[in-house]
């Protein structure tokens, strides 16, 4: 399962991005206020950790959108592969071992 961009509403003069896997927010993409930066884009992973000897980077900065988008989801897969998964349940009942009826 590849990650989603969902824009953001609101009030922000700026692009701004949930990052989510299934239903599971994974982190998030954004633009600096200031333009003149040729790296404007921020990405940050949330909401999970790893081992420090991981090598794993929870966030960076990126010259365009597609380029924080995969950045973040090279890290993002490092962190699936360390924490031993391939994917992230949608349903926390599917998680939890729910079956049909």
């Amino acid at each position: 399962m590849s990650l989603v961009l969902k824009q953001n509403g609101g009030e922000w003069p700026r692009e701004d991005y949930d990052v989510v896997h299934g239903e599971l927010r994974v982190g998030r993409i954004w633009t600096s206020p200031v333009d003149h930066l040729d790296l404007r884009w921020f990405w940050t992973i949330s909401g999970v950790f790893a081992e420090p000897d991981t090598n794993l980077c929870y966030s960076g900065l990126a010259g365009t959108l597609a380029d924080a988008k995969e950045r973040l989801e090279a890290e993002w897969t490092k962190w699936l592969t360390w924490a031993d998964l391939s994917e992230v349940f949608v349903r926390v009942g599917k998680a939890m071992g729910e079956t049909k009826s």
